[in-house]
């Protein structure tokens, strides 16, 4: 069992070693209305910032991710493993089954 074990945990690695340079980070910017929670009727827009991730699917740059990564983003960028930032453009997406493409 344990050669077993050593065997599985070489193959993981294995993966790791070649998909390692297509999987990028995925940086949303959105503004939402916050409510101020002691003051009724008080609220003031904030830009809100998340992360995700994705992996690059072709050479000309789409990039797959989940589409809560993306929901209602007004600005998507993608961090290389480099560090490397670039603009991304909202492609398409199947909301129920929670996938997106990016380019």
């Amino acid at each position: 069992k344990q050669n077993q074990a050593i065997q599985l945990q070489n193959s993981f690695h294995n993966v790791y070693r070649v998909a390692q340079s297509y999987v990028v980070s995925i940086r949303t910017k959105k503004t939402e209305m916050i409510f101020h929670p002691y003051a009724f009727g008080e609220a003031h827009d904030e830009r809100l910032s998340s992360l995700g991730s994705g992996f690059i699917i072709d050479e000309r740059g789409f990039v797959v991710t989940n589409y809560h990564v993306i929901q209602n983003a007004e600005i998507i960028e993608i961090i290389m493993p480099d560090g490397k930032i670039y603009p991304a453009r909202y492609v398409g997406s199947h909301e129920r089954a929670d996938i997106a493409l990016l380019k």
